[in-house]
């Protein structure tokens, strides 16, 4: 049972290193999805025309378009909070053996 636990443990571990190298990575891709959708709502007229869009569609995928942006906006703050959470935890994690380990060796 306490090898079964210690390798689901490594696993979490190892997930949140990776976490810590991917996360950051997703910044650029997430602002230049962005810059753009800030763009979109000018194309939508046209897009929506040539999808060949009824008066209701295209009020609809402008209100989706909308809140898609929205949404995209808050990207780089989850992104920073999620490093920062996870970067966090690995600490916290490594202060719990470091203590561990000071008080084995007493």
């Amino acid at each position: 049972l306490v090898a079964r636990a210690w390798k689901l443990f490594k696993s979490i571990l190892d997930l949140l290193k990776k976490l810590t190298k991917q996360v950051p990575a997703l910044l650029p891709e997430i602002e230049t999805a962005m810059k753009e959708g800030a763009e979109l709502p000018g194309k939508l007229k046209d897009a929506a025309t040539s999808a060949n869009l009824g008066g209701m569609e295209i009020l609809k995928a402008g209100k989706n378009t909308s809140s898609n942006i929205k949404t995209l906006g808050s990207g780089p703050t989850i992104t920073k909070t999620l490093s920062s959470t996870v970067n966090d935890t690995l600490l916290e994690i490594a202060g719990v053996f470091t203590k561990a380990s000071k008080e084995e060796d007493n």
